[in-house]
């Protein structure tokens, strides 16, 4: 019976994943480009950083000007109106994606929408999260979904456009609300360890083996 159950202990072993934590987390701190503040074992997260359309702004926060007046998300992209960050997670360790949070703001003619992308080796998996009335009242917080992107290795690669704006002096920060001074964090999870073919099977014979074995040494001689 302890063979069994130690059989059944290794099944659930391979089909159980580590509780969601930190992938990769970036402080809204100022500056031109903002390495990762956190970063879980094999994962190493790349900047977060402006596209050419923008210039750093003044500030104790990711705080960015030059953003476009217009009206709808493909003229943000033709201007270069971008703020981009991510990771890259080791060949060898997939993890699967949970949610991705995000605290920001703007001023008062700053850009009034924006979009958020995402490329996993480098192919566009579409928008993620919009939001269409930025506010010019208080940071925001967003927490988005990624529990469709599972078992992921390589590159992963958020793209942030806004637009709308009434002033190219207007500006859009990352803040720091998150806690510990965070303004992004992406989360994750091991991903499982498939079960190799037969394997259950094969657990539940040595199981069967191991009780039949018991039942003869109880038999009376």
């Amino acid at each position: 019976m302890k063979s069994f159950l130690a059989a059944a202990a290794i099944v659930a072993g391979f089909a159980t994943s580590a509780q969601a934590a930190t992938l990769v987390a970036f402080d809204g701190v100022n500056g031109s480009s903002v390495a990762a503040s956190e970063e879980a074992a094999g994962v190493t997260g790349f900047n977060l950083g402006r596209s050419i359309g923008l210039i750093q702004n003044s500030g104790n926060t990711f705080n960015s000007r030059g953003w476009d007046e217009g009206t709808d998300k493909a003229s943000a992209l033709a201007n270069n109106n971008a703020i981009f960050w991510g990771l890259t997670i080791d060949a060898n360790a997939p993890y699967d994606l949970t949610a991705l949070e995000i605290d920001y703001d703007r001023s008062g003619t700053g850009p009034t929408s924006l979009a958020i992308d995402l490329f996993i080796n480098g192919q566009n998996q579409g928008e993620i999260f919009s939001d269409p009335t930025v506010l010019d009242s208080g940071s925001q917080t967003a927490l988005v979904d990624l529990t469709a992107f599972k078992n992921v290795t390589g590159s992963v690669f958020f793209r942030l456009l806004a637009w709308g704006a009434t002033s190219s002096l207007g500006t859009f920060d990352i803040e720091n609300d998150l806690g510990n001074n965070r303004g992004i964090i992406v989360t994750g999870e091991v991903s499982p360890i498939p079960l190799p073919a037969g394997l259950p099977l094969m657990l539940l014979g040595l199981g069967g083996v191991a009780a039949l074995r018991m039942r003869k040494s109880r038999s009376p001689s």
